[in-house]
């Protein structure tokens, strides 16, 4: 019978380093549906407020608690002494990275065997 799909359950986390200390983020395919729909709601709170320049106080407030509410998700491992010491725009960055990568689950899912593994015998 043939192999139609190759998964490993073992994979190393992507890390962030914060003065010369790594750091594992969070793998996007873990996440729990729910985790995952609390995180698309801060994200489009930041999003909703990223390109306003006429923030309320009450609006840029909580625009800092989801942008801190979301890299406390995407970068667990970072202790909160240490966030607290990244600026907004490092904590954005951190955040981005997470979420333009590939969750292992992507990565570590391949169809079993290649192109040239199918053309082999022809």
């Amino acid at each position: 019978m043939a192999n139609l799909r190759d998964i490993s359950t073992k994979t190393e986390p992507d890390t962030i380093t914060i003065d010369g200390v790594h750091y594992a983020l969070t793998d996007p395919g873990s996440l729990s549906t729910l985790e995952a729909s609390r995180l698309r709601r801060q994200a489009r709170v930041l999003s909703e407020h990223a390109t306003r320049d006429d923030l309320s106080e009450e609006e840029a407030m909580a625009c800092d608690a989801a942008l801190a509410a979301v890299f406390a998700q995407v970068a667990p491992s970072v202790p909160p002494e240490v966030a607290a010491k990244l600026a907004p725009g490092q904590m954005a960055a951190v955040i981005e990275v997470f979420t333009v990568r590939p969750s292992s689950a992507q990565a570590s899912t391949t169809p079993s065997g290649t192109a040239s593994d199918s053309t082999a015998g022809a």
